[in-house]
Protein backbone atom coordinates (compact mmCIF):
# COMPACT_ATOMS: atom_id res chain seq x y z
CA UNK A 1 0.00 0.00 0.00
CA UNK A 2 2.90 2.41 1.16
CA UNK A 3 4.29 1.53 -2.41
CA UNK A 4 1.80 2.36 -4.41
CA UNK A 5 0.75 5.18 -2.51
CA UNK A 6 4.27 6.66 -3.11
CA UNK A 7 4.15 5.96 -7.08
CA UNK A 8 0.48 7.92 -6.93
CA UNK A 9 3.11 10.91 -5.28
CA UNK A 10 5.66 10.46 -7.95
CA UNK A 11 3.16 10.20 -11.12
CA UNK A 12 1.08 13.60 -9.77
CA UNK A 13 4.21 15.23 -8.88
CA UNK A 14 5.44 14.13 -12.74
CA UNK A 15 1.88 15.74 -14.27
CA UNK A 16 2.70 19.09 -12.47
CA UNK A 17 6.43 19.05 -13.46
CA UNK A 18 5.03 18.81 -17.30
CA UNK A 19 2.01 21.48 -16.65
CA UNK A 20 4.51 23.73 -15.69
CA UNK A 21 6.56 22.84 -18.73
CA UNK A 22 4.18 23.45 -20.87
CA UNK A 23 3.15 26.81 -19.06
CA UNK A 24 6.34 28.20 -20.35
CA UNK A 25 6.00 27.32 -23.78
CA UNK A 26 2.66 28.99 -23.38
CA UNK A 27 3.78 31.87 -22.35
CA UNK A 28 6.44 32.27 -24.79
CA UNK A 29 4.28 31.52 -27.63
CA UNK A 30 2.07 34.29 -26.61
CA UNK A 31 5.25 36.74 -26.20
CA UNK A 32 6.09 35.58 -29.84
CA UNK A 33 5.79 39.25 -31.01
CA UNK A 34 6.50 41.31 -27.59
CA UNK A 35 9.61 43.34 -28.10
CA UNK A 36 12.86 42.76 -26.29
CA UNK A 37 10.66 39.10 -24.74
CA UNK A 38 13.52 36.71 -23.96
CA UNK A 39 12.17 32.78 -24.06
CA UNK A 40 11.83 30.90 -21.51
CA UNK A 41 12.62 27.36 -20.98
CA UNK A 42 11.63 24.73 -18.05
CA UNK A 43 14.64 23.51 -16.12
CA UNK A 44 13.67 19.81 -15.59
CA UNK A 45 15.87 17.96 -13.04
CA UNK A 46 15.81 14.94 -11.16
CA UNK A 47 14.85 14.44 -7.78
CA UNK A 48 17.70 13.51 -5.53
CA UNK A 49 17.64 9.25 -5.35
CA UNK A 50 16.71 7.74 -1.90
CA UNK A 51 19.39 4.18 -0.87
CA UNK A 52 17.78 1.24 0.96
CA UNK A 53 20.35 -1.46 1.52
CA UNK A 54 21.99 -1.85 -1.89
CA UNK A 55 19.13 -0.62 -3.64
CA UNK A 56 18.42 3.17 -5.04
CA UNK A 57 14.73 4.13 -5.82
CA UNK A 58 14.47 7.88 -7.97
CA UNK A 59 12.36 10.18 -6.80
CA UNK A 60 11.01 11.75 -10.04
CA UNK A 61 11.84 14.80 -11.41
CA UNK A 62 11.13 18.95 -10.41
CA UNK A 63 10.70 22.04 -11.97
CA UNK A 64 14.32 23.57 -10.49
CA UNK A 65 13.86 26.90 -12.15
CA UNK A 66 12.35 28.86 -15.18
CA UNK A 67 15.61 30.46 -17.21
CA UNK A 68 15.24 33.09 -19.37
CA UNK A 69 17.96 33.13 -22.38
CA UNK A 70 19.67 35.53 -22.70
CA UNK A 71 23.48 36.34 -24.04
CA UNK A 72 24.76 39.36 -21.94
CA UNK A 73 27.11 40.49 -24.22
CA UNK A 74 24.82 40.31 -27.49
CA UNK A 75 22.99 43.09 -25.29
CA UNK A 76 25.63 45.01 -24.59
CA UNK A 77 26.43 45.04 -28.01
CA UNK A 78 22.98 45.49 -29.30
CA UNK A 79 22.69 48.53 -26.23
CA UNK A 80 26.34 50.18 -27.83
CA UNK A 81 24.89 49.94 -31.44
CA UNK A 82 22.14 51.38 -30.98
CA UNK A 83 23.54 54.54 -29.42
CA UNK A 84 25.12 55.26 -32.71
CA UNK A 85 22.18 54.57 -34.75
CA UNK A 86 19.78 57.05 -32.49
CA UNK A 87 22.50 59.57 -33.30
CA UNK A 88 23.12 58.74 -36.96
CA UNK A 89 19.32 58.81 -37.68
CA UNK A 90 18.63 62.01 -36.05
CA UNK A 91 21.75 63.87 -37.51
CA UNK A 92 20.91 62.44 -40.91
CA UNK A 93 17.28 63.96 -40.70
CA UNK A 94 19.13 67.55 -39.77
CA UNK A 95 21.34 67.63 -42.78
CA UNK A 96 18.55 66.62 -45.26
CA UNK A 97 16.78 69.53 -43.73
CA UNK A 98 19.58 71.82 -44.09
CA UNK A 99 20.77 70.38 -47.95
CA UNK A 100 17.29 71.01 -48.83
CA UNK A 101 17.55 74.67 -48.25
CA UNK A 102 20.83 75.14 -50.60
CA UNK A 103 19.61 72.74 -52.94
CA UNK A 104 21.13 74.84 -56.11
CA UNK A 105 18.83 72.71 -58.82
CA UNK A 106 16.02 75.31 -58.53
CA UNK A 107 16.07 78.79 -59.39
CA UNK A 108 16.12 80.01 -55.88
CA UNK A 109 19.91 78.54 -55.45
CA UNK A 110 22.18 81.20 -53.46
CA UNK A 111 24.80 80.68 -56.48
CA UNK A 112 22.15 81.17 -59.16
CA UNK A 113 21.00 84.42 -57.30
CA UNK A 114 24.60 85.62 -57.16
CA UNK A 115 25.50 84.98 -60.14
CA UNK A 116 22.74 86.80 -61.89
CA UNK A 117 23.19 89.87 -60.10
CA UNK A 118 26.92 89.70 -61.24
CA UNK A 119 26.27 88.99 -64.55
CA UNK A 120 23.52 92.28 -64.26
CA UNK A 121 26.58 94.48 -63.93
CA UNK A 122 28.28 93.20 -67.03
CA UNK A 123 24.88 93.96 -69.09
CA UNK A 124 25.30 97.28 -67.44
CA UNK A 125 28.86 97.53 -68.37
CA UNK A 126 27.60 97.65 -72.35
CA UNK A 127 25.70 100.65 -71.79
CA UNK A 128 25.88 102.36 -68.20
CA UNK A 129 23.09 105.05 -68.99
CA UNK A 130 20.55 102.32 -69.73
CA UNK A 131 18.11 103.21 -66.98
CA UNK A 132 16.28 99.93 -67.33
CA UNK A 133 19.47 97.95 -67.01
CA UNK A 134 20.29 99.57 -63.91
CA UNK A 135 16.78 98.78 -62.87
CA UNK A 136 17.92 95.51 -63.73
CA UNK A 137 21.18 95.93 -61.11
CA UNK A 138 19.19 96.64 -58.44
CA UNK A 139 16.35 94.15 -59.10
CA UNK A 140 18.91 91.16 -58.93
CA UNK A 141 20.93 92.53 -55.92
CA UNK A 142 17.63 92.45 -54.27
CA UNK A 143 16.56 88.97 -55.37
CA UNK A 144 20.26 88.06 -53.86
CA UNK A 145 20.00 89.65 -50.56
CA UNK A 146 16.67 88.44 -49.84
CA UNK A 147 17.86 84.86 -50.86
CA UNK A 148 20.85 85.49 -48.45
CA UNK A 149 18.66 86.31 -45.51
CA UNK A 150 15.86 83.91 -46.50
CA UNK A 151 18.50 81.33 -46.21
CA UNK A 152 19.89 82.44 -43.02
CA UNK A 153 16.75 82.87 -41.39
CA UNK A 154 15.88 78.91 -42.70
CA UNK A 155 18.99 78.09 -40.57
CA UNK A 156 17.70 79.40 -37.68
CA UNK A 157 14.32 78.04 -37.89
CA UNK A 158 16.37 74.90 -38.00
CA UNK A 159 18.34 75.78 -34.73
CA UNK A 160 15.32 76.77 -33.04
CA UNK A 161 13.52 73.23 -34.04
CA UNK A 162 16.47 71.51 -32.82
CA UNK A 163 16.21 73.12 -29.99
CA UNK A 164 12.61 72.20 -29.46
CA UNK A 165 13.90 68.33 -30.07
CA UNK A 166 16.24 68.34 -27.58
CA UNK A 167 13.38 69.35 -25.07
CA UNK A 168 11.71 66.67 -26.49
CA UNK A 169 13.92 64.29 -26.36
CA UNK A 170 15.02 65.27 -22.82
CA UNK A 171 11.56 64.70 -21.44
CA UNK A 172 11.07 61.19 -23.18
CA UNK A 173 14.76 60.44 -21.16
CA UNK A 174 12.92 61.50 -18.27
CA UNK A 175 10.12 58.64 -18.90
CA UNK A 176 12.66 56.35 -19.28
CA UNK A 177 14.44 56.67 -16.87
CA UNK A 178 11.20 57.01 -14.08
CA UNK A 179 10.30 53.69 -16.10
CA UNK A 180 13.88 52.05 -14.80
CA UNK A 181 13.67 53.25 -11.42
CA UNK A 182 10.03 51.48 -10.99
CA UNK A 183 11.09 48.68 -12.61
CA UNK A 184 13.68 48.25 -10.46
CA UNK A 185 11.68 48.51 -7.33
CA UNK A 186 9.53 46.00 -8.80
CA UNK A 187 12.59 43.96 -9.35
CA UNK A 188 13.69 44.06 -6.02
CA UNK A 189 10.51 43.02 -4.49
CA UNK A 190 10.21 40.34 -6.59
CA UNK A 191 13.29 38.63 -6.30
CA UNK A 192 13.19 39.23 -2.09
CA UNK A 193 10.55 36.66 -2.45
CA UNK A 194 12.05 34.03 -4.77
CA UNK A 195 9.49 34.89 -7.68
CA UNK A 196 10.68 34.71 -10.61
CA UNK A 197 11.45 38.44 -12.67
CA UNK A 198 12.42 37.48 -15.50
CA UNK A 199 9.14 40.22 -17.55
CA UNK A 200 10.45 42.86 -15.23
CA UNK A 201 14.29 42.25 -17.04
CA UNK A 202 13.08 42.19 -20.18
CA UNK A 203 10.89 45.49 -20.26
CA UNK A 204 13.84 47.04 -18.05
CA UNK A 205 16.33 46.06 -20.94
CA UNK A 206 14.22 47.64 -23.33
CA UNK A 207 13.74 50.91 -21.57
CA UNK A 208 17.62 51.11 -20.77
CA UNK A 209 17.85 50.83 -25.08
CA UNK A 210 15.56 53.46 -25.95
CA UNK A 211 17.50 55.33 -23.33
CA UNK A 212 20.18 54.57 -25.17
CA UNK A 213 19.20 55.17 -28.76
CA UNK A 214 18.94 59.01 -26.83
CA UNK A 215 21.87 59.40 -25.14
CA UNK A 216 25.45 57.55 -24.03
CA UNK A 217 24.55 55.87 -21.20
CA UNK A 218 26.15 52.86 -19.16
CA UNK A 219 24.70 50.49 -16.95
CA UNK A 220 25.58 48.20 -14.44
CA UNK A 221 23.57 45.86 -11.94
CA UNK A 222 23.92 46.07 -8.18
CA UNK A 223 24.02 43.35 -5.73
CA UNK A 224 19.79 43.62 -5.12
CA UNK A 225 19.45 43.53 -8.89
CA UNK A 226 18.56 47.16 -9.16
CA UNK A 227 19.99 48.62 -12.52
CA UNK A 228 22.16 51.34 -11.98
CA UNK A 229 22.20 53.28 -14.84
CA UNK A 230 25.10 56.55 -15.95
CA UNK A 231 26.08 58.87 -18.35
CA UNK A 232 29.17 58.21 -20.64
CA UNK A 233 31.39 59.92 -18.33
CA UNK A 234 30.14 57.98 -14.77
CA UNK A 235 27.05 60.49 -14.11
CA UNK A 236 24.72 59.17 -12.12
CA UNK A 237 21.19 59.08 -13.89
CA UNK A 238 19.52 56.04 -12.14
CA UNK A 239 20.62 54.49 -8.55
CA UNK A 240 19.16 52.20 -5.58
CA UNK A 241 17.63 55.94 -4.31
CA UNK A 242 15.78 56.71 -7.32
CA UNK A 243 16.16 58.85 -10.82
CA UNK A 244 17.75 62.03 -11.25
CA UNK A 245 15.89 64.69 -13.49
CA UNK A 246 17.05 66.13 -16.91
CA UNK A 247 15.96 69.25 -17.94
CA UNK A 248 16.90 71.87 -20.85
CA UNK A 249 17.87 75.25 -21.49
CA UNK A 250 18.24 78.07 -24.12
CA UNK A 251 22.17 79.34 -24.31
CA UNK A 252 22.03 83.55 -23.83
CA UNK A 253 25.10 83.79 -26.43
CA UNK A 254 24.49 81.13 -28.36
CA UNK A 255 20.38 80.37 -28.46
CA UNK A 256 21.64 76.60 -28.81
CA UNK A 257 20.35 74.23 -25.89
CA UNK A 258 22.12 73.08 -22.87
CA UNK A 259 21.23 69.92 -21.01
CA UNK A 260 21.17 69.28 -17.46
CA UNK A 261 20.70 66.24 -15.01
CA UNK A 262 19.79 67.74 -11.58
CA UNK A 263 20.88 71.35 -12.40
CA UNK A 264 24.56 70.28 -13.53
CA UNK A 265 25.44 71.11 -17.23
CA UNK A 266 26.52 67.91 -19.21
CA UNK A 267 26.28 69.50 -22.94
CA UNK A 268 29.84 69.28 -23.65
CA UNK A 269 29.72 65.50 -22.52
CA UNK A 270 26.83 64.27 -24.76
CA UNK A 271 28.51 66.52 -27.56
CA UNK A 272 31.68 64.73 -27.11
CA UNK A 273 30.27 61.60 -27.17
CA UNK A 274 28.71 61.36 -30.83
CA UNK A 275 26.02 59.10 -29.26
CA UNK A 276 22.08 58.73 -29.01
CA UNK A 277 19.69 61.21 -30.69
CA UNK A 278 20.10 64.09 -28.04
CA UNK A 279 24.02 64.59 -29.02
CA UNK A 280 23.08 64.50 -32.61
CA UNK A 281 20.58 67.33 -32.36
CA UNK A 282 23.47 69.09 -30.10
CA UNK A 283 26.06 68.68 -32.60
CA UNK A 284 23.56 69.81 -35.24
CA UNK A 285 22.94 72.97 -34.23
CA UNK A 286 26.29 74.10 -31.87
CA UNK A 287 28.76 72.82 -34.97
CA UNK A 288 26.83 72.26 -38.33
CA UNK A 289 24.46 75.00 -38.03
CA UNK A 290 26.42 77.83 -36.32
CA UNK A 291 29.28 76.84 -39.09
CA UNK A 292 26.99 77.85 -41.52
CA UNK A 293 25.36 80.90 -40.13
CA UNK A 294 28.80 82.09 -39.77
CA UNK A 295 29.77 81.36 -42.99
CA UNK A 296 26.33 82.87 -44.79
CA UNK A 297 27.15 86.20 -42.24
CA UNK A 298 30.59 86.00 -43.19
CA UNK A 299 29.72 86.37 -46.64
CA UNK A 300 27.15 88.64 -45.70
CA UNK A 301 30.08 91.39 -44.35
CA UNK A 302 32.52 90.53 -46.86
CA UNK A 303 30.09 91.19 -49.58
CA UNK A 304 29.40 94.57 -47.89
CA UNK A 305 32.56 95.81 -47.12
CA UNK A 306 34.26 94.82 -50.14
CA UNK A 307 31.65 95.75 -53.25
CA UNK A 308 30.96 99.15 -51.36
CA UNK A 309 34.50 100.07 -50.73
CA UNK A 310 34.89 99.57 -54.76
CA UNK A 311 31.23 101.11 -55.52
CA UNK A 312 31.97 104.16 -54.13
CA UNK A 313 35.26 104.95 -55.56
CA UNK A 314 32.93 105.77 -59.00
CA UNK A 315 30.27 108.26 -59.76
CA UNK A 316 26.53 107.59 -60.35
CA UNK A 317 24.83 108.74 -63.55
CA UNK A 318 24.29 112.27 -61.79
CA UNK A 319 27.75 112.78 -61.15
CA UNK A 320 27.72 112.32 -57.23
CA UNK A 321 30.21 110.30 -55.97
CA UNK A 322 28.50 106.26 -55.22
CA UNK A 323 27.54 105.37 -51.83
CA UNK A 324 26.95 102.13 -49.72
CA UNK A 325 25.26 99.79 -52.08
CA UNK A 326 24.68 97.29 -49.26
CA UNK A 327 23.70 98.33 -45.86
CA UNK A 328 23.93 98.48 -43.30
CA UNK A 329 27.06 100.61 -44.08
CA UNK A 330 29.11 100.57 -41.01
CA UNK A 331 28.91 98.34 -38.00
CA UNK A 332 27.89 94.81 -37.45
CA UNK A 333 26.02 93.24 -40.92
CA UNK A 334 25.11 89.57 -41.10
CA UNK A 335 22.95 87.31 -43.77
CA UNK A 336 19.70 88.12 -41.92
CA UNK A 337 20.16 92.03 -42.17
CA UNK A 338 21.49 92.68 -45.26
CA UNK A 339 19.86 94.57 -48.08
CA UNK A 340 20.50 97.15 -50.64
CA UNK A 341 20.82 100.78 -49.42
CA UNK A 342 20.10 102.18 -53.25
CA UNK A 343 16.75 102.72 -54.43
CA UNK A 344 17.01 105.05 -57.80
CA UNK A 345 19.03 102.88 -60.51
CA UNK A 346 20.14 106.39 -61.30
CA UNK A 347 22.47 106.29 -57.91
CA UNK A 348 24.17 103.42 -59.33
CA UNK A 349 27.71 104.34 -59.62
CA UNK A 350 28.88 102.56 -62.41
CA UNK A 351 31.41 105.44 -64.11
CA UNK A 352 35.37 105.87 -63.06
CA UNK A 353 37.49 108.94 -62.28
CA UNK A 354 37.18 111.74 -64.58
CA UNK A 355 40.22 113.33 -66.21
CA UNK A 356 40.35 115.88 -63.07
CA UNK A 357 40.23 114.04 -59.66
CA UNK A 358 37.13 113.81 -57.91
CA UNK A 359 34.86 114.30 -60.93
CA UNK A 360 33.04 111.76 -62.93
CA UNK A 361 34.48 110.76 -66.33
CA UNK A 362 30.87 110.70 -67.73
CA UNK A 363 27.42 108.69 -67.98
CA UNK A 364 28.52 106.88 -70.45
CA UNK A 365 31.65 105.52 -68.62
CA UNK A 366 31.89 101.82 -67.52
CA UNK A 367 35.16 101.27 -65.61
CA UNK A 368 33.87 101.24 -61.77
CA UNK A 369 31.30 98.96 -63.48
CA UNK A 370 33.91 96.49 -64.75
CA UNK A 371 35.59 96.58 -61.83
CA UNK A 372 32.34 95.69 -59.73
CA UNK A 373 31.99 92.87 -62.02
CA UNK A 374 35.60 92.13 -62.28
CA UNK A 375 35.43 91.79 -58.38
CA UNK A 376 33.07 89.08 -58.80
CA UNK A 377 35.64 86.91 -60.85
CA UNK A 378 38.23 87.63 -58.19
CA UNK A 379 38.59 88.89 -55.15
CA UNK A 380 40.86 92.57 -54.91
CA UNK A 381 43.91 91.79 -52.88
CA UNK A 382 44.29 95.44 -51.92
CA UNK A 383 41.62 95.39 -49.00
CA UNK A 384 42.22 92.68 -46.29
CA UNK A 385 39.08 89.88 -46.22
CA UNK A 386 38.69 87.22 -43.95
CA UNK A 387 41.24 84.30 -44.31
CA UNK A 388 38.24 81.80 -45.25
CA UNK A 389 37.70 83.61 -48.58
CA UNK A 390 41.41 84.04 -49.65
CA UNK A 391 41.95 83.20 -53.14
CA UNK A 392 38.05 82.32 -53.66
CA UNK A 393 35.57 83.92 -55.74
CA UNK A 394 32.19 84.27 -54.17
CA UNK A 395 30.96 81.76 -56.29
CA UNK A 396 34.02 79.47 -54.95
CA UNK A 397 33.15 79.78 -51.63
CA UNK A 398 28.93 79.03 -52.04
CA UNK A 399 30.22 76.16 -53.99
CA UNK A 400 32.56 75.00 -50.85
CA UNK A 401 29.67 75.73 -48.52
CA UNK A 402 27.03 73.58 -50.31
CA UNK A 403 29.93 70.82 -50.97
CA UNK A 404 30.19 70.25 -47.31
CA UNK A 405 26.82 70.41 -46.03
CA UNK A 406 26.47 67.53 -49.07
CA UNK A 407 29.50 65.79 -47.75
CA UNK A 408 28.01 65.58 -44.12
CA UNK A 409 24.89 64.56 -45.38
CA UNK A 410 26.64 61.57 -47.26
CA UNK A 411 28.55 60.62 -44.41
CA UNK A 412 26.09 60.40 -42.27
CA UNK A 413 23.30 58.55 -44.35
CA UNK A 414 26.65 56.26 -44.80
CA UNK A 415 27.00 55.68 -41.01
CA UNK A 416 23.31 54.98 -40.83
CA UNK A 417 23.23 52.51 -43.40
CA UNK A 418 26.14 50.62 -41.77
CA UNK A 419 24.57 51.05 -38.22
CA UNK A 420 21.44 49.55 -39.76
CA UNK A 421 23.24 46.61 -41.03
CA UNK A 422 25.24 46.31 -37.70
CA UNK A 423 21.78 46.61 -35.76
CA UNK A 424 19.49 43.82 -37.96
CA UNK A 425 22.98 41.46 -37.59
CA UNK A 426 22.69 41.73 -33.88
CA UNK A 427 19.31 41.22 -33.87
CA UNK A 428 19.23 38.06 -35.70
CA UNK A 429 21.94 36.98 -33.05
CA UNK A 430 19.86 37.68 -30.14
CA UNK A 431 16.98 36.24 -31.78
CA UNK A 432 19.07 33.32 -32.06
CA UNK A 433 19.66 32.99 -28.58
CA UNK A 434 16.00 34.49 -26.68
CA UNK A 435 13.80 34.77 -29.72
CA UNK A 436 10.96 32.60 -29.86
CA UNK A 437 10.48 29.76 -32.46
CA UNK A 438 7.31 28.85 -33.04
CA UNK A 439 8.41 24.97 -34.67
CA UNK A 440 10.63 24.57 -31.77
CA UNK A 441 7.60 25.55 -29.18
CA UNK A 442 5.25 23.38 -30.80
CA UNK A 443 7.90 20.65 -30.60
CA UNK A 444 7.81 21.04 -26.57
CA UNK A 445 3.92 20.93 -26.45
CA UNK A 446 3.59 17.93 -27.91
CA UNK A 447 6.43 16.76 -26.06
CA UNK A 448 5.42 17.58 -22.87
CA UNK A 449 1.90 16.79 -23.80
CA UNK A 450 3.05 13.83 -24.59
CA UNK A 451 4.21 13.22 -21.15
CA UNK A 452 0.97 14.40 -19.25
CA UNK A 453 -0.82 12.28 -20.76
CA UNK A 454 1.03 8.88 -19.96
CA UNK A 455 1.86 10.69 -16.59
CA UNK A 456 -2.29 10.71 -16.04
CA UNK A 457 -2.93 7.54 -18.14
CA UNK A 458 -0.13 5.79 -15.45
CA UNK A 459 -1.71 7.59 -12.87
CA UNK A 460 -5.45 6.34 -13.83
CA UNK A 461 -4.02 2.87 -13.68
CA UNK A 462 -2.39 3.09 -10.24
CA UNK A 463 -5.55 4.25 -8.93
CA UNK A 464 -7.70 1.72 -9.86
CA UNK A 465 -4.90 -0.95 -8.63
CA UNK A 466 -5.21 1.08 -5.51
CA UNK A 467 -9.19 0.88 -4.99
CA UNK A 468 -8.88 -2.59 -5.72
CA UNK A 469 -6.43 -3.53 -3.36
CA UNK A 470 -8.47 -1.52 -0.61
CA UNK A 471 -11.20 -3.31 -1.57
CA UNK A 472 -10.31 -6.61 -1.35
CA UNK A 473 -8.53 -5.77 2.06
CA UNK A 474 -12.00 -4.59 2.73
Amino acid sequence: MAGLFSILGFTRQSMQVQQAAMETVKNNIANVNTPGYSRLRARITENAPIREGKLIFGQGASVSEVQALRDRFIEIRLAQEQKKSGYYSDLSTGLKQLEDVFNESGQNGLQKTLQDFFGSLLELSSDPSNISLRQGVLLKAQTLTTNLRTKALTVQELKEQANGRVDFLAGKANDLLNEIDDLNRQLVQTEAGSIDSGALRDKRNVALQELGQLMEVSSYEAPNGSLIVTTGKGRVLVSETGERTISTSISGTTGTSRVLVDGTDITDELLSSESGSIGAQLDFQTNILADVSTRLDLLAQDLRDRFNAVHQQGFDLLGNAGQAFFVPATGTISATTIQVGITDPKRIAAAGVGSTPGTSAGPGDNTNIRALYDFSQQLPSTIPIPAALTGMTYSDYLLQLTTDIASQTSNANDSLETQTALILQLQRQRESVSGVSLDEEATDMIRYQKAFEASSRFFSVINQLTEEVLRLAG
